[in-house]
């Protein structure tokens, strides 16, 4: 969500690779990544959350009869 606030509010964000780091979590999902997904959902909220205040979203509504 901060890079969204910045981008939106004009600044540049520039990507700078810092090394990796190996987490002992990994250990606990790399067999079932679906532990996951509660993480997934929250993450996915947010971004729709902010598409919506800086109305980047748009509603389709598609009808069968």
């Amino acid at each position: 969500m901060v890079l969204i606030e910045g981008v939106m509010s004009g600044f540049n964000i520039n990507e700078h690779f810092l090394g990796q780091k190996e987490h002992p979590s990994f250990e606990d999902y790399k067999e079932d990544v679906s532990k996951l997904s509660k993480m997934a959902e929250q993450v996915e909220f947010t971004i729709i959350r902010e598409a919506i205040k800086y109305g980047r979203m748009e509603f389709q509504r598609n009808v069968s009869i």
